[in-house]
């Protein structure tokens, strides 16, 4: 399906359809992408690791 990386960014989570990766050389070091047949799309770049996660978890389904 996919490999642990997309470009320079570490998949660090996945569920559903929603990726969670890192890259600690990006300005913005965390982001969730959505996972479809065509690649990644609409991702939400983060700062911190906790922003990332809630964003995350509400993504796929489990946040408020």
């Amino acid at each position: 399906m996919f490999e642990n990386k997309i470009g320079t960014w570490k998949i660090i989570g996945f569920f559903r359809n929603i990726l969670l990766a890192h890259d600690s050389d990006s300005p913005t070091p965390y982001v969730t992408w959505i996972f479809n047949r065509n690649g990644v799309e609409s991702g939400h770049y983060f700062n911190t690791e906790e922003e990332a996660i809630q964003d995350f978890l509400e993504r796929a389904g489990y946040g408020s």
